[in-house]
């Protein structure tokens, strides 16, 4: 735990005492920085600061709380697939800040996604959670992403004629948005839209719809859809502008 003494005065003598014997000196004194050590976490304790100038005392408290312990994420099992894998935090807090500190992917609904990996690449990274209070804290996954199938072509030729040779087909590789809802969470009808890149003007009214064959997965409430059982659950987005017709389009998202 540190803290300064903003009205340091280098020319003065100054005294720290802290209860239970805790270590208390100056960290930087010429910055009027103050380190206080061997304090438990999420302790609590009053610094006794005497100051003087030779003939006169003065005094103060200081009260210094050391930050909780940090709480690093934890993760379930890995999926792979083609452009990356995706894996659940298991812990996860929506009060708390994660961030990849090492490696390339993005939190998702308590899922961390990575994606743009080549097929058979392995990618480790590394997330950190942070929040007021705490220290943070850290830890490691690693994934690898399955190799694209491959396509082949045999070219057949019969004597004496020549056959033309057919090219092998080029395969091509289409990147499908996908939506990851965990059971019992809800997200805006807007958030899945901007998930598959369906506009939706300002002043346009966005509502949605479940097909009926999805209605045990995922219902819609207001402007929310919400995730009630493990499946594939599809949703019809419907963008109604001020003027002219409306535009729909059907979705797909995956409730874990």
């Amino acid at each position: 735990m540190q803290f300064y003494v903003r009205n340091y005065d280098p020319t003065l003598t100054y005294t720290f005492t802290a209860p239970l014997g805790r270590p208390t000196s100056w960290l930087v004194q010429e910055l009027g920085l103050v380190e206080v050590t061997g304090m438990t976490p999420g302790e609590t304790v009053i610094v006794t600061l005497e100051v003087t100038d030779g003939v006169t005392n003065k005094s103060a408290l200081v009260s210094c709380t050391s930050l909780h312990e940090g709480v690093a994420p934890t993760f379930g099992t890995v999926s792979t697939r083609e452009e990356g894998f995706v894996v659940e935090i298991t812990n996860y807090d929506s009060s708390i800040v994660y961030t990849v500190i090492d490696g390339a992917g993005s939190i998702e609904n308590g899922y961390l996604v990575v994606s743009n990996l080549p097929g058979g690449v392995t990618s480790n990274v590394t997330l950190r959670a942070a929040r007021p209070g705490y220290e943070s804290a850290q830890s490691t996954v690693s994934g690898f992403a399955t190799a694209a199938p491959t396509t082949t072509t045999t070219t057949t030729s019969i004597a004496p004629t020549p056959v033309p040779t057919v090219a092998p087909a080029v395969p091509i590789a289409l990147s499908v948005p996908k939506f990851y809802l965990r059971t019992g969470r809800s997200a805006t009808l807007r958030s899945v839209a901007a998930r598959f890149k369906f506009s939706v003007p300002s002043r346009s009214r966005l509502t949605a719809t479940v097909l009926v064959s999805s209605r045990k997965y995922c219902l819609v409430r207001g402007t929310y859809v919400k995730a009630v059982k493990k499946g594939s659950c599809r949703l019809t987005l419907i963008v109604t502008p001020t003027r002219g017709r409306a535009t729909r389009r059907t979705v797909l998202i995956t409730a874990t």
